[in-house]
């Protein structure tokens, strides 16, 4: 076009200026012969877009710095004196990416992976967080939500709490989006709604509880405990290697979705299996008093009737189940 004296601005969404051409492979595509835009195409672009200064990304970029460092500056104190506990609360948006990350790197120059004791640090947040929300958590933190996240949450976490209670909850709504828990190896989180596919992959040492998944929940997963109170994806447990998931079952239809390779699942409404179904309504009861979660308030209170629904899902090759009721609480 330029060859024929066309300018990119003039010519960009210009429909006008194309003329079909005669051939046989044409015959089955329908071009308007009047060549007038089509009233379908809602989102054509009609004028040249010439690619931004960045000045906007990088005051966006700059606020963020800021607000973070004021956030460290506010918590140094707690960090540097771990008998001054802290509650701090605070909107936050999907601008906010790896929000916790940089105040655990900072908890961890001080103390490495012992971290701040059990709840020295208390965030409060509203809104919905940007991408790996939580990541890499240190003991002694504790974060929760109202609202949701994005991807990524509590990825690489080695302590803490993640709590997240969506404005709805329930298997009809998401908390939180793909592959959250990657590669976490201590701490809990607990999600008040469904997650994306590829829950706890790697996960090696968190506790979790959620109200659904998507495909390839628990893909080798080597320790930790997982609860799904709801539907779970195709290919669960893909190279689950250690670990224990609790699956809540009413319909029927999670074997099926199990890829059964490595793992197998049990009923834990026998006799000899006490001590599961303690250390599961311990856990039950911990997420009720975090989240009050209305199936979960059910599921306890109806639990001898309920417990029927759930599997155990275990490595086939595990003779020792890695439960201690009294860290159910």
């Amino acid at each position: 076009p330029a060859s024929r004296g066309a300018e990119r601005k003039a010519l960009l969404g210009s429909i006008p200026s194309i003329k079909p051409i005669r051939h046989r492979l044409q015959r089955d595509a329908h071009l308007s012969p009047n060549g007038k835009e089509s009233r379908s195409y809602t989102s054509a672009q009609s004028i040249c877009n010439y690619p931004q200064s960045g000045g906007w990304e990088l005051r966006s970029k700059k606020m963020l710095w800021h607000r973070t460092r004021r956030a460290l500056k506010k918590v140094h104190r707690t960090i540097e004196n771990p008998n001054s506990p802290i509650k701090i609360s605070s909107d936050i948006s999907n601008l906010n990416r790896s929000f916790g990350a940089l105040i655990s790197g900072e908890i961890a120059r001080f103390y490495g992976d012992k971290g701040l004791p059990e709840n020295s640090m208390t965030i409060n947040l509203n809104g919905i967080a940007g991408q790996s929300f939580g990541a890499f958590l240190s003991k002694g933190m504790n974060l929760y939500l109202n609202g949701a996240a994005n991807d990524y949450v509590g990825k690489g976490m080695n302590g803490g709490k993640i709590i997240i209670n969506p404005f709805h909850q329930g298997k009809d709504f998401a908390g939180a989006g793909n592959t959250c828990l990657y590669g976490a190896t201590g701490g809990k989180l607990y999600i008040r709604a469904t997650v994306g596919e590829r829950f706890a992959v790697r996960n090696s040492g968190c506790t979790s509880v959620v109200e659904g998944t998507g495909d390839n929940a628990c893909e080798y997963m080597t320790g930790g405990i997982v609860v799904i109170l709801g539907n779970t994806g195709i290919n669960f447990g893909a190279g689950m290697t250690g670990g224990l998931a609790f699956v809540y079952d009413p319909e029927k239809t999670f074997v099926d979705k199990m890829n059964q390779e490595l793992i197998e699942s049990v009923r834990i409404d026998t006799d000899d299996t006490e001590r599961e179904r303690l250390y599961l309504k311990r856990l039950l009861l911990d997420y009720l008093h975090e989240t009050q979660s209305e199936i979960a308030e059910r599921i306890l209170q109806n639990f001898r009737a309920e417990i029927r629904n759930f599997w155990m899902v275990k490595p086939k090759n595990m003779t020792v189940l890695p439960l201690d009721p009294d860290k159910g609480d």
